[in-house]
């Protein structure tokens, strides 16, 4: 997992990038209500049953955020669930994780990095 002081670092990024997105767009859309010629309105049908901008991104927004959820509750569950992944020739031949029948995934243990630690590799989509 990264530091926190490096996911700050980068969401500090992201959000300078942001700001200078939003001050062109600002600065577009200020250019093209004084420059252009007043456009005229437009009737479409049940469009008064449409989210306005701010309605969408809400929505939108609170649906990543119930997904984000249900896929963290998911992931925590699946990994209480999963036995250990054993190896079948002496550690160096990877195993075949129990979990792809469920997931559609290969997850391979791989031989231990020089550090000592044990880094999975999942192959998506293996069937």
């Amino acid at each position: 997992m990264a530091s926190t002081s490096g996911q700050e670092e980068f969401l500090a990024v992201i959000r300078k990038s942001q700001d200078a997105v939003i001050a062109a767009v600002r600065s577009l859309a200020e250019a093209v209500r004084t420059a252009g010629p007043k456009l005229p309105s437009v009737s479409l049908p049940f469009a008064d049953k449409l989210p306005g901008p701010g309605g969408a991104v809400a929505s939108a927004h609170d649906f990543a955020e119930h997904l984000l959820s249900s896929q963290r509750k998911f992931t925590e569950d699946l990994l209480k669930a999963k036995p250990e992944a054993r190896s079948h020739n002496s550690g160096n031949t990877a195993a075949i994780d129990p979990l792809r029948s469920l997931t559609g995934s290969l997850l391979l243990e791989v031989p231990p990095a020089p550090d000592g630690r044990h880094l999975p590799m999942v192959i998506s989509s293996c069937t």
